[in-house]
């Protein structure tokens, strides 16, 4: 189980991973790499702040994965 720390940890990388990938002209020179991260830790910290909870979900299981006995 992952602690409430790493797991805004883990969405904070992954909103900053996220940010030069959108759709918006542009974006994806705008900000460096550092700018993108304090960006999405300023995200996770407003969304605390609004009393929202992280839970991240168990990995779906990989393509061609069996999941029941044949």
């Amino acid at each position: 189980m992952l602690s409430t720390i790493s797991q805004e940890n883990e969405l904070t990388f992954d909103i900053a991973f996220a940010l030069p990938r959108s759709p918006v002209r542009g974006l994806r020179r705008a900000f460096t790499d550092e700018e993108r991260r304090i960006i999405a830790k300023h995200i996770v910290e407003h969304l605390k702040l609004c009393c929202w909870r992280f839970e991240l979900s168990a990995p779906a299981p990989a393509h061609g994965t069996r999941t029941s006995p044949p």
